[in-house]
């Protein structure tokens, strides 16, 4: 009888869900494209997209990373104008992910997709640890919380915090043990619109809509 099955799988290709799909799970990827919606303020009928794509591998203090690329305005899929460098990233194997805003300062823990239910990450606690269905497949979802002022972040494994690739510099920040959120880097908002694995969907906001679009005032 198992052999029997095993022969109908394979003859109608089978699919269940899964939690490692064409490595989508591997955060730092050449294949990988995000695509992030900012809405400033004070227009919040405004959209500015960005496209960010990961570049060649540079050695640093002999440490491998990949530039992270920026690419803004209302041309990003042509590439026509030079992106903005965000810094470096490498992911490691039991998949922490980390951040070097420039060559003269110190890595930045960004994300630990291995923590468990309660775990820490600097001042993050994980506070729900489940999986994210999209299609046909489950990835792994972890609620943040800051320790100091209650602030929660989503972070799914492989596509990065659903608000912006680089959750650690979002707009919305604890003011040290303060308790007080503030806006850094002017105000307005950021949020994935779609990550793309190749020609294929990881993430889509909504599925009926544009990965990006360019609506509001120029900058």
């Amino acid at each position: 009888m198992k052999n029997y099955l095993i022969i109908l799988c394979f003859l109608f290709s089978c699919k269940k869900d899964n939690l490692n799909n064409n490595n989508a799970d591997i955060f730092v990827d050449n294949n990988k494209v995000w695509y992030v919606s900012y809405t400033p303020d004070p227009c919040p009928s405004c959209n500015w997209p960005h496209k960010v794509i990961l570049g060649k591998d540079t050695i640093i203090k002999s440490v491998s990373y990949k530039l992270i690329l920026d690419y803004t305005g209302d041309s990003i899929e042509n590439n026509i104008k030079k992106p903005n460098l965000l810094g470096y990233i490498r992911e490691t194997n039991d998949k922490k992910v980390y951040w070097l805003t420039d060559l003269n300062s110190n890595e930045i823990l960004l994300y630990d997709f291995n923590l468990k239910l309660n775990d820490s990450n600097g001042d993050w606690i994980a506070t729900i640890v489940d999986t994210f269905k999209f299609q046909n497949y489950l990835y792994k979802r972890i609620v943040v919380k800051n320790k100091n002022c209650g602030l929660t972040k989503i972070w799914i494994d492989g596509i990065g915090d659903m608000t912006d690739i680089l959750g650690y510099n979002s707009q919305a920040k604890c003011l040290g043990n303060s308790g007080l959120i503030i806006n850094v880097s002017g105000a307005g908002w950021y949020r994935q619109t779609c990550v793309l694995n190749g020609s294929d969907y990881i993430y889509k906001d909504t599925m009926n809509s544009e990965c990006w679009y360019y609506k509001g005032f120029r900058k």
